[in-house]
């Protein structure tokens, strides 16, 4: 078997990070913190940094570019 076909994954949309980023505003307010920042991973992690800023009333996003893989299931260099 190749890595490819050894590569677990689950394949998301913009409907299913919207909700899961709902889900972690709503425990957010609910356990009492108060964050001034949301740190995105950047590419992919955008996306959700950028909604839960919006349900948190936050305007302070940042990200972090993080490069150890260089495709899909093929790791480059250790970060």
């Amino acid at each position: 078997m190749s890595a490819e076909e050894e590569f677990d994954c689950t394949v998301t949309n913009w409907e299913y990070i919207y909700g899961l980023t709902r889900e972690v505003a709503a425990d957010v307010r609910a356990g009492g913190f108060d964050p001034d920042v949301v740190v995105a991973l950047a590419r992919g992690g955008w996306f959700a940094g950028r909604c839960l800023c919006d349900f948190l009333g936050l305007d302070d996003l940042t990200s972090l570019k993080i490069e150890h893989y260089v495709g899909t299931a093929a790791a480059g260099d250790e970060p």
